[in-house]
C-alpha cells in the first residue's frame, strides 16, 4: 500500500484536528489547574498532621471513588451523551474547588474537612473519566486515534510539568488557596469549551440483531472473552498499585529523606513530568522499535529508576531517577490506555474502558500500602520495596502474551472476540454474522434481498503468481473478523484456483458472508470470442463455480461482460432462471453501459453493478452511478486505489511485473505519466494534511459514495489493515471539493483501459 504505512505517526498530527485542538488546550489548562491542586492538598496535610498516613490518604479520598463508581459509570458513558456528562461533572468540579479555595483562605481547612473535599472531587471525576477517555479518540479519524490517546497523556504530562512548581511556589508564599482557586477557574473554561464544542457525528453501531445492551457487566464480558485483554488489564492493575508508592511518598521523601523543603518538592515533580512530557512524543516511536518488549521494558526501566529514587542521597541523584521513571511511566501507561481503546468496539467502549479504569483505579490501595510501609519503614525505603515488586512484575509481563501496540497498531491472535468477531487493529470494529451484518463506521449496503458493509473484499489478487495459499487464507478470515462480508471472486482468477481457494478459506463461515463470483470469459481481450453468454454456458459456469467454490449458492452472480454475439436479454434470462433454481440469490453485471443496463433490468431484477470506479478513474458518473441510485441498484468498485497507482508505490512503469494492468493501461505511458504524477503527488500532500495515508484517503473517498461497495484487493494482511482504517476517514465537505477539483476528469492524461479492454464495456 503507501509507502507511509510503516512511518509513525507526527506526534503533533492530531493537533490539526479544528475540534480535536480546542478539547486537548482546555484540557490541558484543566489538568494545570489539577496539579495546582495535587501539590497543594498533600503538602498541606503533612503541615497540618505530619501523617505519612494522612498524606496518602489525600490521595486515596481523590482516587478510591473510581473503586466503586467506575463501572456503572463506564455504562453511563454508553448510553448518554457523552459530553453532557463531562459538562455536568466538570461543572461540579468547579463548584467543590471552589469551596476548597474558600475554606482555605478562611483559615477554616481542617484534615477531616480537605479529605472530605476530595473525596468530592474523587466521586465527580470517577462519573466523568469513562465519558472523557472515550469522547476525545472520536474527535478524529481512526488513523490519528493512537496518538490522539498519546496526546492526551501530552495535556496531562504538559501540566504536570509546569503545575506542581507553581504549586510548590503558591505553598511556600503562603497563598495555597489560589492553587484551589485557579483549578476552580480551569474547568469553568473547560465547561465553557465543551458547551460550544460541535464534534463530528459519530455513528454508534451496535451489534446486529441486539438492542443497545445497557448492562454495567457488558465491559466484563468483553474482556473475558479475550485472554490477551484479559493479561494486559491484570498487568495495568499489578503496575499502578506498585507504581503508586513513588508519587503519594514524593513529599515525604523530599521532605524526611532529603530534609528539601516545598519548593525543591516542586521542582522534582517538574522533572518527573518533564520525563513524562517526553514520553508522550517519542511512545509511538518507542512501540514501533521495541514491539511486544516494550511494556516489560518500560516497567523494568520505571522499577529501576525507582529504586535508585527510593536510595537517593542528593537531589541531583533523585532528579535523574525521576526523569527515567517520568519517560517509563507514560511509555507504560499511554500504551495500556491506547491498546484497550483500540481493541473495544465503540458501542460497548465505555464498558470496556471502565473495566481497565478500575484496574488502574488501584493507585489509592498503592498509595495506602506504601504509607503505611513508610510510617514503620520510612519513605525511601517503601519506594524500594515497591519498586522491586515492579521489577518482578517486567519478567511476568516479559513472558506474557499481550496485545501489542506497535508498526501494525493493535494485534492480538490469542482468541476471537465474543459471538466470533475480533476487535480490529487501529479502530476497534465489532461485526456479527449473517444477513445484515455490520461493519463499525462503514454504511450499509442493501445488494438484492441482503444488506451488507460497503466495505468488501476483491480477492483476485490472492492467485497471482507467487501468492501464498495459506497467507490469503489468513488475510481472508482476518478480513471476516474485522467484519467484512462481502468476498468477491470469479472463475477466470486464476484459472478457477481463485474460487477454490475463497471457498476452502470460508467454508465454515458460509453462512456469514455475503458470496459474489463472476463468470463469462472463456478468452482474454482481442480474442476472436473473449465472452460466452449464451444461456446453456451460463448454467454451466455457474455449476462449476458452485463446485469449486463448494456450496450450494451464491449471493451474488455477475456477467463478467457482455457476449456481444448474444443478446443480454437471452444472457440475463438464463441467470434469472439460476435465480429461481435457487443456485443464485441476485445477479449483476460489470462494466456495462447504461442502454445494456435498461435491457437487462427490464427482463431481471439487477441487483448490482460492477465496475471500475476511484478518484481517478471517474468515467461511471456520467450515466450508470446516477442510473443505480435511481433504481435502487447497488454500485460494486472494483480498483477503487486506481489499480495502485493512487497508494503512491508505482511511479514506473518499467518496475511493474509484467502482466501487471496497470503497466498494460495508458495512464503509464511516457507521454501521460508526468502528467498523472502530478496530480498523484498533490493528493499525496492532502493525504499528509490529514494524517492518513494515500490509499486510505482514496478508499475513505469511495466510501463515502452513496450506495457503493468498495472492494479493494489485500495481498496481505498489512495491506488489508491500512485500508480498514479507510473507513474512520473523514472526507468532510472541504476535503470532497478539493479532491473533485484535483481529480476532475480532464486533468488525468489516458483512458482507462486499452481499446481491446474498452472495447469490452457495452
Amino acid at each position: 500500500m503507501g509507502g507511509r504505512a510503516d512511518r509513525p505517526v507526527a506526534a503533533l498530527a492530531p493537533l490539526r484536528v479544528p475540534v480535536y485542538r480546542r478539547m486537548w488546550c482546555s484540557m490541558t489548562v484543566s489538568h494545570l489547574g489539577t496539579y495546582l491542586q495535587l501539590t497543594a492538598a498533600p503538602w498541606l496535610m503533612l503541615q497540618m498532621t505530619g501523617s505519612p498516613l494522612l498524606v496518602s490518604l489525600v490521595t486515596t479520598a481523590l482516587f478510591l471513588p473510581r473503586l466503586f463508581l467506575i463501572v456503572p459509570s463506564g455504562a453511563l458513558a454508553d448510553i448518554v451523551d457523552r459530553r453532557t456528562i463531562l459538562i455536568v461533572c466538570h461543572s461540579g468540579n468547579a463548584l467543590i474547588t471552589g469551596v476548597l479555595a474558600w475554606v482555605t483562605a478562611m483559615d477554616r481547612l481542617t484534615p477531616t474537612s480537605l479529605l472530605l473535599l476530595m473525596l468530592a472531587l474523587g466521586v465527580s471525576t470517577a462519573v466523568s473519566t469513562p465519558a472523557y477517555q472515550t469522547y476525545l479518540p472520536d474527535l478524529v479519524a481512526a488513523p490519528l486515534r493512537a496518538q490522539a490517546i498519546t496526546m492526551n497523556s501530552a495535556a496531562h504530562q504538559a501540566a504536570l510539568v509546569v503545575g506542581p512548581s507553581l504549586g510548590g511556589a503558591l505553598i511556600a508564599g503562603g497563598i495555597a488557596e489560589a492553587a484551589f482557586a485557579a483549578n476552580s477557574l480551569s474547568f469553568m473554561i473547560l465547561v465553557v469549551v465543551l458547551a460550544t464544542l460541535r464534534p463530528r457525528a459519530v455513528q454508534e453501531v451496535v451489534p446486529e440483531g441486539r438492542s443497545r445492551p445497557r448492562s454495567v457487566t457488558e465491559g466484563f464480558r468483553f474482556v473475558r472473552g479475550h485472554r490477551g485483554l484479559q493479561r494486559l488489564v491484570l498487568v495495568a492493575a499489578v503496575f499502578t498499585l506498585t507504581s503508586a508508592t513513588l508519587q503519594a511518598l514524593l513529599p515525604n521523601v523530599v521532605a524526611d529523606d532529603l530534609g528539601r523543603e516545598a519548593q525543591v518538592f516542586g521542582l522534582l515533580y517538574a522533572i518527573f513530568g518533564a520525563g513524562a512530557l517526553l514520553a508522550t512524543v517519542t511512545r509511538e516511536r518507542a512501540a514501533m522499535r521495541f514491539g511486544r518488549f516494550l511494556l516489560p521494558s518500560s516497567i523494568g526501566t520505571f522499577a529501576l529508576a525507582a529504586i535508585l529514587f527510593g536510595s537517593a542521597v542528593n537531589v541531583v541523584v533523585a532528579g535523574v531517577s525521576l526523569a527515567f521513571a517520568g519517560v517509563t511511566w507514560v511509555w507504560t501507561l499511554t500504551t495500556f490506555k491506547a491498546t484497550v481503546q483500540l481493541l473495544a468496539p465503540r458501542w460497548v467502549r465505555g464498558r470496556v474502558v471502565a473495566v481497565y479504569l478500575m484496574a488502574v483505579a488501584m493507585k489509592p490501595v498503592g498509595a495506602f500500602v506504601g504509607g503505611a510501609v513508610a510510617e514503620m519503614a520510612g519513605a525511601g525505603n517503601a519506594v524500594t520495596l515497591s519498586a522491586v515488586v515492579t521489577l518482578v512484575l517486567a519478567f511476568a509481563t516479559a513472558r506474557a502474551r499481550l496485545p501489542v501496540l506497535g508498526r501494525e497498531g493493535v494485534s492480538d491472535q490469542d482468541v476471537p472476540a465474543p459471538g466470533g468477531s475480533v476487535p480490529g487493529t487501529t479502530a476497534a470494529r465489532q461485526s456479527t454474522s449473517g444477513e445484515g451484518a455490520r461493519m463499525e463506521g462503514s454504511t450499509d449496503v442493501k445488494v438484492g434481498p441482503t444488506t451488507v458493509p460497503a466495505f468488501g473484499l476483491g480477492c483476485m489478487g490472492m492467485s497471482a503468481p507467487g501468492r501464498s495459499d495459506e497467507a490469503s487464507t489468513r488475510t481472508l478470515r482476518r478480513a471476516h473478523e474485522a467484519g467484512v462480508r462481502m468476498f468477491d471472486t470469479a472463475d477466470k482468477y486464476g484459472k478457477g484456483h481463485n474460487e477454490v481457494l475463497v471457498g476452502r478459506a470460508m467454508a465454515d463461515l458460509r453462512d456469514e458472508i455475503f458470496l459474489a463470483t463472476k463468470f463469462g470469459f472463456v478468452g482474454s481481450p482481442g480474442d476472436e470470442r473473449p465472452v460466452d453468454g449464451r444461456p446453456s454456458y451460463v448454467r454451466q459456469a455457474c455449476d462449476r463455480s458452485l463446485e469449486r467454490l463448494g456450496v450450494d449458492h451464491v449471493d451474488l452472480l455477475y456477467l463478467h461482460r457482455v457476449d456481444p454475439q448474444v443478446p443480454i436479454e437471452e444472457t440475463v434470462g438464463a441467470m434469472g432462471d439460476l435465480v429461481a433454481a435457487g443456485k443464485v440469490r441476485a445477479i449483476g453485471l460489470s462494466e456495462v453501459s447504461v442502454s445494456t443496463l435498461e435491457r437487462a433490468h427490464g427482463v431481471h431484477p439487477i441487483a448490482a453493478i460492477q465496475s471500475e470506479y476511484s478518484l481517478w478513474t471517474r468515467d461511471v458518473e456520467r450515466d450508470v452511478l446516477p442510473y443505480c441510485r435511481e433504481h435502487g441498484i447497488a454500485f460494486v468498485a472494483y480498483s477503487p486505489l486506481g489499480i495502485g497507482f493512487l497508494t503512491g508505490r508505482y511511479r514506473d512503469a518499467d518496475a511493474l511485473p509484467a502482466g501487471n494492468r496497470l503497466r498494460r493501461g495508458p495512464r503509464m505511458a511516457e507521454d501521460n505519466l508526468a502528467r498523472n504524477l502530478g496530480v498523484l503527488e498533490q493528493f499525496e500532500a492532502i493525504a499528509g494534511e490529514l494524517g492518513v495515508t494515500p490509499a486510505q484517503l482514496a478508499l475513505a473517498w469511495v466510501l463515502d459514495q452513496p450506495g457503493t461497495v468498495a472492494i479493494p484487493g489485500a495481498s496481505t494482511e498489512n495491506h488489508l489493515e491500512e485500508n480498514l482504517r479507510a473507513i474512520d476517514v473523514d472526507v468532510d465537505d472541504a476535503v470532497r471539493e478539493r479532491l473533485a477539483t484535483l481529480f476532475d476528469p480532464v486533468r488525468i492524461a489516458g483512458a482507462r483501459k486499452s481499446e481491446a479492454g474498452l472495447a469490452l464495456v457495452r
